[in-house]
Formats: structure tokens, C-alpha cells, sequence
């Protein structure tokens, strides 16, 4: 797993500044962009530190999220956090269903297939909007829509069983 996966969950990147403001244009990486309301402070990662950045305003506009951050006034200092993640503390993390996954705890598990071989682990998930796609390097890659009867997150154990009959797979 990632070195951020136990305190902090990645909710979007920053691709660009809105505006005059200060307003930064981001791309929510959680399926709730309504969350964003709830939201005081976030996390910017620079290097190797986490920097808490604190929210002024919120506005949600078509797929994407505005935000206009009290330590950023203007579009200069935005344009500086171009291509930043941001992340929230887990204690701000929205409550999971049952068989509902933070990507970020995905991340890293190694892959068992149907004989319990392991072939590689999560390196990536792809979210496509219909159904998500993990992405398992090892030998082989593969690509395996995240559905219940392809995939078995043990989180807990550090890996997840997959069906690879259910996705595609490359040398």
C-alpha cells in the first residue's frame, strides 16, 4: 500500500486554477461530489509534507468541484497547485457500504486468482464511471472490472482473490 493509505484518503487533483479568485478546478476522485460540503480543511502533498489548506468556498460545477482556499487569493497562487492531490484524514472519510472499498486501501494488495496463485498486486484502479477496472501487474498484467463475482477484497489480509476469466489480461 501507498505510504499516505492508513491517514489519508486521496478525494481529487487540482487541474487547474477558476477564475480571478483563487478558485482551483478540481476532479473529484470519489463517486460523492456532494461530501465536498462537508468539508472545513483538506490536505496538499508536497514532497514528502502535508500541508492543511482551509476552505473558504465550494462550488460544484457539471462533474467538477471549486474550491477557493483561504491561503490562495488569487489566480497566480493557484496555478501553482496545478496537479496536486488532495486528501482528507480518515476521520473525514465518508461512511462505506458493505463491499464499498477506498481505492487507496486497494492499492498495493497482492492478487490471488481462482487456484490461489498470486499474479501480481493492485497497482492501479481506473475508474471508468459504469464500473471500476483494477489494474494487477505481476508477470502479466491484467484488468479486472471491479464486480463482486470477478473480485474478493481481504483487505485484512492484505490481498484480494480475483476471477481472471471475468477480465482481460497482457504480457
Amino acid at each position: 500500500m501507498n505510504d499516505l493509505s492508513g491517514q489519508y484518503l486521496k478525494i481529487g487533483k487540482i487541474f487547474s486554477a477558476h477564475g480571478i479568485k483563487g478558485y482551483v478546478k478540481i476532479f473529484p476522485l470519489t463517486d460523492d461530489t456532494e461530501r465536498f460540503y462537508d468539508l472545513k480543511h483538506v490536505f496538499i502533498k508536497e514532497k514528502e509534507n502535508m500541508h492543511l489548506l482551509s476552505i473558504e468556498d465550494i462550488l460544484l460545477k457539471d462533474k467538477f468541484v471549486l474550491i477557493k482556499f483561504n491561503q490562495i487569493s488569487n489566480r497566480n497562487d493557484a496555478e501553482k497547485f496545478k496537479d496536486f492531490f488532495i486528501y482528507v484524514d480518515r476521520a473525514q472519510a465518508v461512511k462505506l457500504d458493505k463491499d464499498e472499498y477506498f481505492i487507496e486501501d486497494l492499492i498495493g494488495l497482492f492478487a490471488y486468482d481462482e487456484n490461489n496463485i498470486n499474479i501480481g498486486a493492485v497497482s492501479d484502479v481506473i475508474q471508468t464511471g459504469s464500473v471500476d477496472v483494477l489494474v494487477i501487474k505481476g508477470q502479466k498484467e491484467f484488468l479486472i472490472p471491479a464486480l463482486k463475482k470477478n473480485v474478493q477484497p481481504l483487505i485484512d489480509q492484505g490481498m484480494i482473490k480475483v476471477n481472471t476469466a471475468g477480465g482481460v489480461e497482457s504480457d
